[in-house]
């Protein structure tokens, strides 16, 4: 959201990637096609390159795109080594499968692209196995990333602004109770005590049904409690809520 943000106050198109497991290179960065043609008369078949989503972005009609690729640890590393030289400064995208002159297949960014990489995860485990759908990263393309900024969540008077922002007819003393709740929440789910975080996603869910007239109590069960499997953590998780007095 924040790069999406900045890239509409700099007026520069924008696009978002998404990393997954089963990615394939040639979606990502493109694939050699035959395409067939008419010359004097006659078909012919002629090689061509089909620029991928990546390739796209670095430089489509002379300008580069403000890039996010999210969950960008999903991608295999296989994929990452033929990305690592435009991860660096200066760099830019070798295409093997381009047909061409070795200059052919190097793709240099415009002047404007930038990419940025996100996850939930550094690329280099998840100690709890919450984001199983992590792979493990080589060690040579996590070092090509030379800016690492860890986001975590809002202080508590930041993300109720934000919240009465979004909701302005909500209750304020209510909203603090639920941000209250969700750091509650979020610490235990960092020491391993609960499955699944509640993030500001999952605090506008259930505003957005208790502006319909849902009770705050079955919103948070709608939303977030139901989610929970293990019965000892729905107990804990019903703790909290007592805790900063939600009934």
């Amino acid at each position: 959201t924040s790069v999406r943000q900045f890239a509409a106050w700099i007026r520069q198109p924008y696009v978002r990637l998404s990393g997954r497991g089963d990615l394939e290179s040639s979606s990502f960065l493109g694939f050699s096609w035959a395409d067939s043609v008419e010359k004097d008369g006659k078909h012919v078949t002629i090689m061509s390159f089909k620029p991928g989503l990546l390739t796209q972005a670095l430089d489509y009609e002379g300008f580069g795109y403000f890039t996010t690729i999210d969950e960008v640890w999903k991608i295999p590393p296989y994929i990452q080594m033929a990305m690592q030289h435009l991860y660096e400064k200066g760099g830019h995208l070798t295409l093997d499968d381009k047909p061409g002159t070795k200059a052919d297949k190097m793709v240099h960014p415009a002047k404007e692209f930038r990419l940025v990489l996100t996850d939930n995860v550094k690329g280099t485990g998840d100690s709890f196995d919450k984001f199983a759908a992590t792979q493990m990263q080589d060690s040579s393309s996590l070092d090509r990333i030379n800016i690492n900024q860890e986001l975590s969540y809002l202080a508590k008077k930041q993300e109720v602004k934000m919240l009465m922002d979004k909701y302005p007819g909500a209750n304020e003393h209510g909203v603090e109770k639920l941000v209250q709740f969700a750091g509650l929440v979020r610490n235990a789910y960092r020491q391993g005590g609960v499955a699944l975080t509640l993030s500001p996603r999952g605090l506008m869910a259930i505003l957005d049904m208790h502006q319909i007239g849902v009770p705050v109590q079955r919103a948070i069960q709608l939303a977030f409690l139901e989610k929970i499997a293990d019965e000892a953590e729905q107990l804990a998780v019903q703790e909290m809520l007592r805790t900063v007095g939600i009934r």
